[in-house]
């Protein structure tokens, strides 16, 4: 998905693979954060800090559970 616009100046400005990952982390962080903790408190935390918590909270669950 492609968002697009002009800022101030009448320069075109865009938002693409960039912002997708970055919203994509933030989904994933909320999602794992929800599931393993159930708070909203927990998982706003999370969704700021994005991949980094999908990336320590991944491999941290395979190793722990398997």
């Amino acid at each position: 998905m492609q968002v697009s616009g002009k800022d101030d100046e009448g320069k075109p400005v865009s938002c693409g693979c960039s912002c997708t990952g970055i919203v994509l982390g933030m989904g994933a962080a909320v999602s794992l954060s929800w599931v393993f903790n159930h708070s909203v408190g927990w998982a706003i935390l999370h969704a700021c800090l994005g991949w980094f918590y999908v990336a320590y909270k991944v491999p941290w669950y395979v190793i722990t559970n398997f």
